[in-house]
């Protein structure tokens, strides 16, 4: 098992590498969402390679080893006493290791259901309206605008009456975009490797993307000024809900750099294919 999360370990960091060197500006917003994906999923794939050759390594071993017991069978009492005290503290670490990473897997478990709760509660309390490919719930509990699958949540209790049109359209560019399948994907995966701390990194840089994506949407329509304006006049509410792509997300300074940020042009992509010769290697 060390062996596999070292292997983990070494594919996310390699492929995070390139995307915070190379990546992170790059505006192909919907490449970078895409990138990242395929890292984290990529990372926990490649290293189970290793585990086949090894299964059958050892299953070659077995077959070989009435030979090397008759060679080899020369019982010494104090080395196996060393031995049998050794295997007994690796045991006792061993169980103490997974005891502590069910508790954590259990937590993040708990968190991860009561989220889908707090969004169905909301869901079956609020005044619904249906539209071809989504549906507003208008709620009566104080939270941000925020979206989950095909709902979009709007509070009754938040001034958002001039803002409304923009919001909308942002929190429909997730909803088409179907973002709430990668917070799904990237929830399972923080719940099995909840210890990992470049689970955490991949997660905010692919909230981000999400949201670049959903702000250029907007923009099409309207100012970048008018539309800087709104979020940092809602964005010090401190109301968020787990699992949901809230509409004032965190890092607005870098949601407004990347309004203001050029365009990049189509030698970028050369970026992007500094990833393969990464994986060729990782595989091999």
């Amino acid at each position: 098992m060390l062996q596999y999360i070292l292997e983990v370990t070494l594919c996310w960091t390699l492929f995070y590498a390139i995307f915070f060197a190379l990546l992170r500006k790059v505006t192909f917003y919907r490449v970078n969402r895409w990138y990242l994906l395929g890292a984290l999923v990529a990372g926990i794939l490649i290293p189970l390679l290793s585990f086949i050759d090894i299964d059958l390594h050892q299953e070659q071993v077995a077959q070989a080893a009435p030979l090397v017991y008759v060679v080899k069978e020369a019982p010494a009492f104090i080395a196996n006493t060393v031995i049998e005290q050794t295997t007994d503290w690796q045991y006792i670490i061993q169980i103490t290791l997974l005891g502590l990473y069910l508790i954590g897997l259990t937590f993040f478990l708990i968190r991860f259901l009561k989220g889908l709760t707090t969004i169905y509660s909301l869901y079956k309390g609020g005044s619904k309206t249906h539209h071809n490919h989504h549906t507003v719930v208008n709620t009566t509990q104080p939270h941000l605008p925020f979206s989950f699958l095909n709902k979009i949540f709007i509070s009754q209790q938040l001034p958002l009456k001039g803002d409304i049109e923009d919001i909308l359209r942002h929190e429909l560019a997730h909803v088409k975009g179907h973002h709430s399948l990668d917070v799904l994907l990237l929830e399972l995966i923080n719940i099995v490797f909840w210890f990992h701390p470049l689970v955490y990194l991949y997660k905010t840089a692919i909230r981000q993307t999400h949201e670049y994506l959903a702000d250029a949407v907007v923009l099409e329509s309207t100012s970048r000024k008018i539309y800087g304006n709104i979020l940092l006049k809602q964005s010090l509410s401190g109301l968020e809900v787990a699992l949901a792509h809230h509409f004032f997300h965190s890092h607005i300074k870098k949601r407004i750099n990347m309004m203001y940020q050029k365009k990049s042009g189509q030698s970028a992509w050369l970026k992007y294919s500094l990833a393969l010769p990464i994986l060729i290697l990782l595989f091999v």
